[in-house]
């Protein structure tokens, strides 16, 4: 099939339904052509379809129906869930296999054992999925996001927000991030098409790193950021273009420290305006210097400020600062760093308050930290923002009124358990029943020279119609006698 494919006549412009009502008035006694007339279907295909219920129509076909593409499509969204995301290539040979199993008709190459390169784009534009280049998200994040520690940050979340009475106004996230004179994320530049290799000057093969502490609220107000340069002595130089209301502190590491948080929970008291009278929320994650501090334990006690933790490993979806605002702030930063240097020789740690400052002021958009609040269902506190990612495939599955589903995906699973080699991709595919395939006792397994017989037991069914279900026992009754006999 080609890309982008244009029809160019007009025949097959009637739909399915039509044809199947003009039958249908056949079969009450009028003519043909009275029929094909009343419906507006060709005389000729009308019939075709008489003599032949399954007789195919013109165009193109889609390899699978619409229920077996969509236990495919929740397949590899179920897959995605999971963090074990399937690549192009690997769906193709997913579906190579999968029109194997069935039985289906396909266009699908024998030789490369791979679904077209066409079929690719069609389904996924079908099911509005698209290729991306996936994150990398450690063990430890993948396991430590689950739906009971989601459910129990929740369930404190709505007990502090009754408890307290606590509007966006005051619910904050406060989160670390690094910033570099060598920028982590680099800006699209225009150059010459064709050119292999596109180059773009830096400060340093390896720049030094400066920590950023950075809040925001849920009404989309921002405190002014906090830098912790990597030096012992304090150096004036380094204040250069701040930010209004903006500091910096000194340390040999660089690193966010107790003493130095507790100097930040200082100033936020000041900024928040919080009080016993007037409570604030103050949502962080789990590091040392946040949890394992006496200190502000007892400022937030007796300044009413409400600390509450991210469950361990889930701040990559459930932080407001990691979802909404950091990527737009790296971006503006790089940004930053490439207009200076065209402009200067290179950016020096005396540089960095400036540039950064200019960055995080594009980046405080009181939209950016609505919509992330939102997003992560913290204002307005919704407990089932992550139902998603929890959710089970095989739910929609038993839910669903068709039969066929359980198989469909039994046969996904049984594919995906088998190892993909080129020599038994090729035994699949030809029609001889070997005893590996009868052994199994799998449906999907027992080559057309077996099940041809069950056919003429049961009425014909159309490809695209759910198979019912006393078919399906019948179906399966059949093939374990034929596999005794085999083995016998």
């Amino acid at each position: 099939m080609v890309s982008n494919y244009k029809r160019k006549s007009e025949r097959r412009g009637w739909i399915d339904g039509q044809l199947q009502l003009a039958v249908d008035y056949v079969h009450s006694g009028k003519s043909i052509k009275i029929s094909a007339t009343k419906f507006g279907v060709p005389r000729t295909t009308l019939g075709r379809r008489l003599k032949n219920p399954s007789v195919m129509s013109v165009g193109f076909q889609k390899v699978f129906s619409h229920e077996q593409e969509q236990v495919l499509c929740d397949y590899v969204l179920d897959m995605e869930k999971r963090l074990m995301v399937l690549s192009s290539m690997e769906l193709r040979q997913l579906a190579y296999n999968f029109a194997i199993k069935l039985g289906v008709t396909h266009p699908f190459k024998s030789e490369t054992c791979l679904a077209g390169k066409d079929w690719l784009h069609s389904f996924m534009k079908r099911h509005e999925l698209s290729n991306r280049k996936a994150q990398p998200i450690s063990a430890a994040r993948a396991n430590g996001f689950n739906k009971y520690s989601v459910n129990e940050f929740f369930l404190l979340l709505k007990e502090v927000l009754e408890k307290y009475e606590i509007s966006a106004v005051n619910i904050w996230n406060v989160d670390e991030t690094s910033i570099s004179i060598v920028p982590k994320s680099d800006t699209r530049v225009i150059a010459k098409r064709g050119r292999h290799q596109v180059g773009g000057k830096i400060s340093a093969e390896r720049g030094e790193t400066v920590t950023a502490e950075l809040c925001m609220s849920a009404a989309g107000a921002f405190m002014s950021p906090m830098l912790i340069f990597s030096r012992v002595k304090p150096n004036d130089l380094f204040f250069n273009d701040k930010p209004v209301g903006s500091w910096a502190v000194f340390r040999k590491s660089g690193w966010m420290e107790t003493d130095v948080f507790t100097q930040w929970f200082i100033k936020f008291i000041e900024f928040s305006k919080a009080s016993l009278e007037n409570p604030v929320l103050l949502i962080l994650d789990g590091h040392c210097s946040h949890v394992k501090n006496l200190e502000v334990a007892e400022l937030g006690k007796e300044k009413g400020i409400i600390v509450l933790c991210f469950p361990p490993h889930c701040t990559h979806r459930m932080q407001p600062l990691d979802v909404g605002f950091m990527k737009p702030l790296n971006y503006y930063y790089a940004e930053e760093v490439n207009k200076f240097q065209r402009s200067r020789s290179q950016v020096q740690m005396k540089d960095v308050f400036g540039i950064f400052g200019k960055a995080w002021q594009k980046a405080c958009k009181i939209d950016t930290a609505v919509n992330a609040f939102k997003t992560t269902g913290i204002w307005p506190c919704n407990d089932s923002v992550f139902n998603s990612y929890f959710s089970d495939t095989s739910d929609s599955t038993h839910n669903s009124d068709s039969c066929n589903a359980s198989l469909y995906k039994e046969t996904i699973d049984t594919i995906m358990s088998e190892s993909t080699g080129s020599n038994k991709s090729n035994d699949r595919h030809s029609n001889s029943s070997s005893t590996s395939d009868v052994t199994t006792r799998n449906v999907h397994h027992v080559s057309s020279s077996i099940t041809k017989p069950i056919l003429e037991t049961c009425s014909p069914v159309e490809p695209t119609m759910e198979v019912p279900l006393s078919h399906i026992k019948n179906f399966i009754s059949f093939l374990q006698t034929a596999v005794d006999e085999h083995e016998s």
